[in-house]
């Protein structure tokens, strides 16, 4: 990771020119996220009758590093979450509707 550590600012002198002054930067935040889900699946059919049911489960992770360039120090922030998400339905041909 390449971090400038200074920026130029314009500012006008008492003879009228224009100087660079540099203004340093106070931190730099690098940040990184990562997810992953899988998800498993079923279905049956018994006559006209389709009965569905599935499962996904999903881990997001982030990580943030913040350089504190005036004292010199690193610091990390990490969180992670994780979710399981169930669902299922139960449905019949359209031959059976028709009677």
């Amino acid at each position: 990771m390449v971090r400038p550590t200074l920026r130029a600012a314009l500012t006008s002198t008492l003879s009228g020119s224009l100087a660079v002054v540099p203004l340093p930067l106070t931190t730099s935040n690098h940040q990184q996220l990562d997810q992953v889900g899988i998800q498993l699946q079923d279905q049956i059919k018994i006559d006209h009758w389709i009965a569905l049911r599935g499962v996904r489960e999903d881990l997001a992770t982030s990580r943030t590093d913040s350089l504190s360039y005036a004292t010199g120090v690193t610091t990390v922030a990490t969180k992670s979450d994780e979710a399981a998400t169930r669902r299922g339905a139960v449905t019949t041909t359209s031959s059976v509707l028709r009677g």
